[in-house]
């Protein structure tokens, strides 16, 4: 994932809603989003698991995975998109952590592998 820019960023306890949301991705936001809620850090963490489910070739709107997906990595995923703004995971450093653990326990420790682009 890449961020674009910040233009519709918002402080966290300014208590403003979102200004903006992505018409094509629309069925992706979570509830509060259109309940008006001021966003919390979740948020982002939320829509961050929708776009993984994605890419795991899963349904993000429905949070349907394929087959090959461990379960300890839907387990993961569906914990960041739990329905209720305050009852999912804030924080992405906690979560990044809990993540890289996941990821060892299903894959073992990270190696190193260098990729050698071969000559022209």
């Amino acid at each position: 994932m890449i961020l674009i820019d910040w233009a519709y960023a918002v402080r966290i306890g300014d208590n403003a809603p979102l200004s903006a949301i992505s018409a094509a991705y629309e069925a992706w936001y979570p509830a509060e989003v259109f309940a008006k809620e001021p966003p919390l850090t979740g948020h982002d963490i939320y829509m961050a698991a929708r776009c993984m489910v994605d890419l795991m070739g899963g349904d993000p709107i429905h949070k349907t995975f394929p087959a090959s997906v461990p379960d300890a990595l839907k387990r993961y995923f569906l914990w960041c998109m739990t329905e209720g703004a305050r009852m999912r995971p804030q924080d992405a450093w906690d979560m990044l952590k809990e993540f890289d653990a996941v990821i060892e326990r299903l894959y073992g420790k990270r190696t190193f592998r260098e990729f050698k682009m071969p000559n022209d």
